[in-house]
């Protein structure tokens, strides 16, 4: 557990609120995120240490926020609003809290290793649908360029050859061409799915994607 990095804010979210039983929401720890507050590592992601360390910033503000200790020392009048507002604040956060256990109890939110798990099943079926392109349709693309009767003649009469000797030429040529298209396309494929083989379709622009996601069906949760 010690070793453990959080790739991006939705993981550090759950681990404070699931593992950690800390009141917050995810908004706030995103913006603890881009404040600084939360320590990123070299490279990307998070330490479960500057985790922690904020998670325990948190305890002591709701301490901060609780009705005693938000009590003034004088002035009569002011103690019973501190106490209503501090009140406020506490039940403001228990709801978030139960909201939050409620959506994810109805499905609405899903567990990093599941989404994780099904881009990997998406990227298998996509490799073998890139893989089977050229096998399954490199005589419909040798047609196009002269491998059928019609586009072997439009190519004899553009250069002036006699169609009749021609066309089975280009068409014998042109199919003999498929073995190296179907080698070219193997190679393009590879650069296809460079990115899902290194890991680095996570990108910064995939983590915002995805946090303005979250961030959405949270504002519609609102509504």
């Amino acid at each position: 557990m010690a070793g453990e990095i959080f790739e991006n804010a939705n993981q550090v979210f759950r681990y404070i609120v699931d593992k950690l039983h800390c009141q917050v929401s995810y908004n706030t720890v995103k913006k603890a995120i881009e404040d600084g507050k939360i320590t990123k590592r070299r490279g990307r992601g998070f330490t479960l240490a500057a985790v922690e360390a904020y998670a325990r910033t948190l305890d002591k503000k709701i301490s901060a926020a609780s009705p005693k200790d938000d009590l003034p020392l004088t002035g009569d009048n002011e103690a019973p609003l501190a106490k209503t507002k501090a009140e406020a604040k506490l039940k403001q956060v228990q709801a978030e809290r139960a909201q939050f256990l409620l959506n994810k109890e109805r499905g609405k939110f899903i567990p990093t290793t599941v989404m994780e798990a099904e881009l990997g099943q998406r990227a298998k079926a996509f490799k073998l649908g890139l893989e089977k392109f050229a096998p399954d349709n490199a005589v419909k693309v040798a047609e196009i360029f002269g491998g059928a009767e019609d586009t072997a003649r439009e190519l004899c009469n553009r250069l002036g050859a006699d169609p009749d000797a021609g066309i089975p030429l280009v068409i014998d040529f042109t199919h003999s061409r498929i073995e190296h298209f179907t080698r070219m396309w193997r190679r393009q494929v590879l650069q296809f799915l460079d990115s899902y083989a290194t890991g680095t379709w996570w990108t910064e622009e995939m983590q915002q994607a995805w946090e303005k996601m979250l961030e959405a069906e949270e504002n519609e949760d609102a509504a």
